[in-house]
């Protein structure tokens, strides 16, 4: 019972040193990547597109390095 509960204490000392360590880069370093986003629905602003349209407005494809259109 020792020795597990020294594992737990040592894995949540370890987890937020090594939280920092699995981070990407920065996607500014390098160009970003042009993705043509064809919809199969006439109308612009389905509610079914509604997420890709929110994480375009929210920069989560310019962190990912796409530019997406």
């Amino acid at each position: 019972m020792t020795k597990i509960l020294a594992f737990l204490v040592a894995l949540l000392l370890l987890l937020p040193l090594t939280a920092g360590l699995c981070q990407a880069a920065p996607a500014a370093d390098k160009p970003l990547t042009k993705i043509l986003f064809c919809h199969d629905f006439p109308q612009p602003a389905w509610v079914a597109q509604m997420p890709w349209i929110i994480a375009k407005e929210k920069g989560f494809y310019q962190e990912a390095g796409l530019d997406v259109d």
